[in-house]
């Protein structure tokens, strides 16, 4: 396995603003295909349950993520398949034992050789040349970035925290073992 990770708020916005706007319903996964919300899979990346409140409002190019966040938590709820992504994709078969979902995503992480953080993408990339001793140094960053205000208020953070307990956890542990590997790679360089 390898894996990058992306600050866990920061993605759900951004993921909020790439489905925004978009049509199309999406697609039925096939029974023995994973999919993050286990029901629906599609081209977008911010899934709410067809005929939702909040899936109205994905459906709206105008819509905020602030919006989504004022909606009640029943209506959010329709969007669970957005939540914890980091988390369901390194442990898809612990759904039902979150504690130990998140247990068996941290342990994969460690066992990983390589994985990345967006937010330090350029020591992710001297990881991944230390791991599988290849130089890429010259690699170019190629970001798909989003247009979209990217101030959000401290309520709706509040409210994305809420909703991505797992994957901040999971995150906050990939930072540390992050920072270990850093210094690992940087002591060896030094040798």
């Amino acid at each position: 396995w390898i894996f990058t990770l992306r600050q866990p708020t920061d993605r759900m916005a951004s993921a909020f603003y790439t489905t925004a706007g978009r049509t199309g319903a999406p697609l039925r996964m096939p029974r023995n295909t994973h999919s993050l919300s286990g029901t629906f899979a599609g081209p977008n990346h911010f899934l709410c349950r067809p005929g939702s409140r909040a899936a109205a409002l994905l459906a709206k190019p105008s819509a905020s993520i602030e919006a989504w966040a004022r909606l009640p938590d029943k209506e959010r709820a329709a969007c669970k398949g957005a939540f914890n992504v980091h988390v369901k994709y390194l442990a898809p078969d612990e759904k039902d034992d979150t504690k130990r979902q998140l247990e068996v995503a941290k342990r994969r992480l460690r066992e990983m050789s390589w994985f990345g953080i967006l937010e330090n993408w350029t020591e992710s990339m001297q990881l991944f040349g230390y791991a599988f001793g290849t130089d890429l140094i010259h690699y170019t960053p190629t970001f798909n970035a989003n247009s979209y205000n990217h101030d959000i208020s401290e309520k709706t953070r509040q409210v994305l925290r809420e909703h991505d307990k797992l994957d901040l956890a999971l995150y906050e542990y990939a930072l540390e073992l992050f920072s270990k590997r850093l210094a690992v790679m940087r002591a060896d360089k030094l040798d």
